[in-house]
């Protein structure tokens, strides 16, 4: 398939991603996303892979992380809490993923942004 078809399925994709914030189902999967953007699930993992540099659970874990980060600053919630709201994945692959994609684990991000923001925890840390 010529780059540029592959261009146009991963534009498809950041809009069903980023307007109209698909990433939020728990249920989104590659069937799904590609009978939104209108293509093969084959077409669409190549355009991922080629145009993103890694895999759909991959983006679609990044989108979720960045969304719950960008929620905890905007309420001053935990992210674990968020992530628990939103019922994404189990707590380990939570932990992986959020890990992955900010260098750290969910008490050392909430840790360094409660210290940014002149807040201390005085709990016990977590892993």
């Amino acid at each position: 398939m010529p780059k540029d078809k592959y261009a146009y399925i991963y534009n498809k994709v950041k809009v069903a991603l980023e307007q109209d914030k698909l990433f939020l189902r728990p249920e989104l999967s590659l069937i799904y996303l590609s009978r939104v953007v209108g293509t093969n699930t084959v077409y669409l993992s190549q355009a991922i892979n080629l145009l993103a540099g890694c895999n759909f659970k991959t983006l679609v874990n990044r989108y979720r992380v960045e969304h719950i980060c960008q929620e905890a600053e905007r309420t001053n919630r935990d992210v674990e809490d968020i992530a628990n709201d939103y019922r994404f994945w189990s707590r380990s692959t939570f932990y992986d993923a959020f890990k992955t994609h900010t260098g750290k684990t969910p008490r050392q991000y909430m840790d360094a942004r409660n210290k940014e923001h002149g807040k201390h925890d005085n709990s016990v840390n977590q892993i």
